[in-house]
């Protein structure tokens, strides 16, 4: 059985915190290696508070540089020179972050004892940016006021698995082995040949998480994120404020239903409400018309894709 891979929501307000909600930021999990997207304000408070080892974070992605998903960033770099971090960072975000780390840095003057690696990112099309050999992570163009990207993590494709019964029976070498693993059959010295699903068990698919956020809706034309396991979309307002979601840039809850429900995602997480929602129930319940697997996302929330 494989490990699940987990989400952990760190703010899921919009502009404006509230009581009950940070602004953005969350850590995706897998293999227990955690990966921390958007950095609002206090995200290293909350990152306290819900036992993420914010020492593990190697990489960040920023889906832009409005002030909700990146005020956070400068003082959690800050608190890891002061605890004498050696292992580099690295940033993948618009240039904008990149200028206003700088600035903040000339402010301080503060001398960084680790490497701080930016990679800045295109808005010109679906890009794979980063890799490691867990996951894939590309960008996804979205619609905003400013330039703003999405994230599909996408988990590594394992090789299949050779059945051990198959290696004695057949007294595989290690040559064989690698073959079939490529997906090749087994030809005897006789003549006979074992189909290659006979000496293999496929391994898991691989899973994916999509994380998108501020947007109006956009995705459901990227077909990279069709069938997506877990899918966190933007539900800043409900659907009497069409007008308003669509002259900010963002979206209501029914249309993140919608593009649940056009990429044929599994479950569908929603979030970044705006503070003039006390209770986010009626969201939920608009959202669920059209699409049943949906949840609310709170802070401390983890959500698990097995």
């Amino acid at each position: 059985m494989r490990d699940p891979i987990t989400v952990t929501i760190l703010g899921s307000g919009a502009a404006v915190p509230t009581p009950k909600r940070n602004t953005s930021a969350q850590v995706l999990s897998v293999n227990q290696v955690p990966y921390l997207i958007d950095c609002g304000e206090g995200t290293q408070t909350q990152m306290m508070r819900f036992g993420v080892k914010q020492s593990r974070i190697t990489a960040i992605f920023i889906s832009h540089h409005h002030g909700d998903h990146i005020l956070g960033l400068y003082g959690m770099l800050s608190s890891y020179n002061l605890s004498n971090r050696t292992k580099p960072l690295h940033i993948y975000a618009p240039s904008e972050v990149h200028r206003f780390f700088v600035l903040q840095k000339d402010f301080f003057g503060e001398v960084f004892n680790y490497d701080i690696v930016f990679h800045p990112i295109s808005f010109k099309g679906v890009k794979e940016i980063y890799e490691d050999k867990r996951i894939r992570v590309t960008s996804l163009p979205l619609k905003h006021k400013v330039g703003c990207c999405g994230f599909l993590f996408e988990e590594k494709e394992k090789e299949p698995n050779i059945n051990k019964d198959a290696i004695e029976t057949y007294e595989l070498s290690i040559s064989d082995i690698k073959r079939i693993k490529d997906g090749e059959d087994h030809i005897l010295e006789d003549g006979r040949v074992i189909p290659n699903a006979k000496l293999v068990t496929q391994a898991q698919v691989p899973r994916k998480y999509v994380y998108c956020t501020d947007t109006a809706p956009v995705i459901d034309k990227y077909d990279v994120v069709k069938g997506v396991d877990l899918l966190y979309h933007e539900a800043t307002f409900d659907c009497k404020q069409n007008l308003l979601a669509k002259k900010t840039g963002h979206s209501t809850s029914v249309q993140a239903s919608e593009i649940a429900k056009s990429v044929d995602a599994k479950r569908l997480l929603i979030g970044h409400f705006s503070s003039r929602y006390k209770e986010v129930s009626p969201l939920v319940a608009e959202a669920k018309e059209l699409f049943p697997n949906v949840e609310a996302v709170k802070d401390g929330g983890v959500y698990t894709i097995e």
